[in-house]
């Protein structure tokens, strides 16, 4: 690991405050972009001066300046975009400084690799990689799963156990993978008993597909497999699936089979784990002392579990760390859902296709807010106005209004077309600008995302001493244009 806690503690703050500084940005609801007029109010007068002098074009590529190499002479840096105004320089420059990327703290794959110690070679994992296979899984997951699953190998030939639980399994492609490719005894828990039973039809799927593609032989015959094949029964190679809602109170023994201990050691994992359960895996490897490793990949900020919000919560997925907690740091559903933003993502994506579609759908949801307010002087800070997926069934911003308002049970007939297309037209010369209000958020979500990952490299170091934790790492696992949430919190014991 790149820092020790002191040094964490203040690149943890640094991200904190500018957090704070930028939080009612993050913090807008686009339904509200005209009625509160988020525009005008929320960015200073220079930074919209700035921005509206970039074309569209060169507003969906704004994000890419998070990846330019050089923070303090960004002017002069070669992989910089477009030409970018003094004041709009200095937000990114803010917003580069608090990237996970910046502070000295991430850990190459192969680097993490070489510190367990790794040497086994990944053709077999690059040919899964490559496999044009829709019956099994697709290539992001694909990626995913070749990218993770040497780490866990790794992780689990250090700790000197060949026992993983992978917690959240959800349909059971990791644990397939790892009991196939690397013959580990994986036990795959899921609180949805559908993923669970889906999981093992498929993991039986897959074996016939390992078998014929992906074990080196070609054009095998199905009842000629297990004769050329290392592999010979499903039941020998396959995971332990198992239904059950894990928190730091489960009994994990009571998961395994009837035929497997852990408690001589084992290896705790997830991938893509929502929400709290990326904590709870955190906090399980903490308090057990025969879980020896620790590989968790998070998603679904929004659904994280907040310590200091209005509602008492029995169990918290954030802060975990002492040092969060003890600064009472909230941060909000709102500010969650911005930290799960993909700007490398946005920025390589079709233009046209975005300003036709993601952004189209909040400009038409903002005058829809409009129209509900003056035309059925609705109280728009409700929270019951949903309408759902409209956008995407719409042909026209017309239509997109009459299903909205048919939706909310309100009578149609008070709108003519004319008077929904007089609400378009006034707000159309508008539409550039809400498209860089969004890229403005974009600038956001690695800083929240660093936080919310830090917070859990936080607490394992402050627990460290306590329950004899030996290393702990923060590595970029995943293609973040493949895979956005790409960062994997590894640690082992001693």
């Amino acid at each position: 690991m790149g820092k020790d806690a002191e040094s964490l503690y203040s690149s943890m703050t640094h991200i904190q405050q500018y957090i704070t500084k930028y939080g009612e940005l993050g913090n807008a609801h686009m339904v509200e972009y005209f009625t509160k007029d988020h525009w005008n109010n929320l960015l200073p007068q220079d930074l919209r001066t700035d921005l509206m002098k970039l074309s569209v074009d060169q507003l969906y590529t704004l994000p890419l300046e998070l990846s330019c190499s050089n923070v303090k002479n960004f002017e002069k840096d070669p992989k910089a975009t477009v030409s970018i105004g003094k004041t709009l320089l200095s937000f990114i420059q803010e917003s580069k400084v608090c990237h996970l990327g910046a502070q000295d703290i991430l850990t190459k794959i192969n680097d993490l690799k070489s510190a367990l110690n790794y040497t086994r070679t990944g053709k077999m994992d690059k040919q899964l990689a490559n496999v044009k296979s829709k019956e099994y899984m697709c290539q992001k997951k694909a990626h995913e799963i070749t990218e993770m699953s040497p780490v866990i190998d790794a992780l689990c030939s250090h700790c000197n156990t060949s026992k993983v639980l992978d917690v959240g399994s959800g349909r059971g492609y990791l644990s397939t993978f790892l009991s196939l490719r690397y013959q580990l005894d994986v036990t795959a828990v899921d609180c949805t008993e559908n993923n669970t039973i889906s999981a093992s039809l498929r993991a039986e799927k897959f074996f016939k597909y390992w078998n014929k593609r992906l074990s080196g032989k070609k054009n095998i015959s199905q009842a000629s497999v297990t004769e050329v094949t290392t592999i010979q029964t499903p039941s020998a190679a396959l995971p332990s699936f198992k239904s059950a809602y894990v928190s730091c109170d489960t009994e994990l023994v009571d998961l395994q089979p009837s035929d497997s201990d852990i408690t001589h050691g084992c290896v705790i994992v997830g991938l893509h784990t929502c929400g709290d359960l990326a904590s709870t895996i955190t906090e399980l490897f903490v308090k057990h002392s025969f879980i020896k490793g620790l590989c968790v990949v998070g998603c679904c900020y929004h659904h994280l579990t907040e310590k200091y919000d209005q509602t008492e919560h029995e169990r918290v997925g954030f802060p975990l760390s002492s040092y969060l907690k003890n600064q009472h740091v909230h941060l909000g559903r709102n500010i969650r859902m911005v930290g799960l933003k993909a700007p490398e993502k946005v920025a390589v994506s079709d233009i046209a296709q975005m300003s036709n579609s993601s952004e189209r759908s909040l400009f038409y949801r903002a005058i829809l807010t409009v129209i509900l307010q003056e035309e059925f002087e609705m109280d728009i800070s409700r929270k019951d106005i949903c309408i759902g997926k409209v956008f995407s069934k719409s042909k026209s911003f017309v239509d997109y209004v009459q299903r909205s308002v048919k939706k909310l049970n309100l009578n149609c007939d008070k709108l003519s077309d004319e008077r929904i297309m007089d609400y378009l037209h006034k707000f159309q010369p508008r539409f550039k600008e809400i498209i860089a209000f969004a890229m403005m958020r974009q600038f956001l979500a690695p800083a929240i995302e660093a936080l919310i990952v830090l917070d859990k490299l936080c607490y394992l170091l402050e627990s460290a001493e306590s329950v004899n934790i030996s290393q702990c790492y923060v590595s970029e696992i995943f293609n973040p244009i493949k895979s956005p949430r790409r960062y994997a919190i590894v640690a082992f014991k001693s």
